[in-house]
């Protein structure tokens, strides 16, 4: 199992492919997948406003679902540390504090002008794009990778990519 430790901004817990992926990845331990109850809450509210046709049930059962495949998911406790802290979007800060309370490495994320190399280094983190993050987790864990990528193939119409023999 990784102790590499990243936590999932609300922005890729939806859309639904880009959660999947990185669940699949956390699942099969290639690193620890980390949220609150109030990242949930903004992925599924966001969901709802851009497709209010949407079934709220039916969102948080896939939460529910979320937090029972993931190991030692949810993060509690990081209300105090807050108000101290300094980001450019203040609604932001509940990500970076219960990042901080998680002792995670890394925030996936859309939104990097949101947490700044500045705001984060501090405490050791790191905000990644989920490009860059996948190139993180393939450095950290190549044979694990390579495993589960060959089973997602495997079981797909996605046809693997051969080297060319020389």
């Amino acid at each position: 199992m990784s102790h590499y430790t990243a936590l999932l901004d609300a922005n890729v817990l939806y859309p639904a492919p880009l959660r999947d992926l990185l669940l699949e990845l956390a699942v099969t331990d290639l690193f620890r997948a980390k949220w609150t109850e109030d990242i949930h809450r903004e992925w599924i509210e966001a969901l709802l406003r851009k497709e209010p046709h949407r079934e709220r049930a039916a969102l948080e059962r896939t939460r529910d679902r979320m937090n029972q495949a993931t190991r030692d998911c949810l993060i509690s406790g990081y209300y105090a540390l807050i108000p101290s802290l300094q980001l450019p979007d203040p609604n932001d800060r509940h990500v970076l504090a219960a990042a901080i309370i998680g002792r995670c490495d890394a925030i996936v994320t859309q939104n990097l002008r949101d947490f700044p190399d500045t705001a984060l280094a501090p405490f050791g983190i790191d905000a990644s794009i989920p490009t860059n993050f996948y190139a993180i987790i393939l450095t950290l864990s190549q044979a694990c990778f390579a495993v589960w990528y060959g089973k997602s193939v495997h079981g797909s119409r996605i046809r693997p990519i051969r080297p060319a023999h020389i």
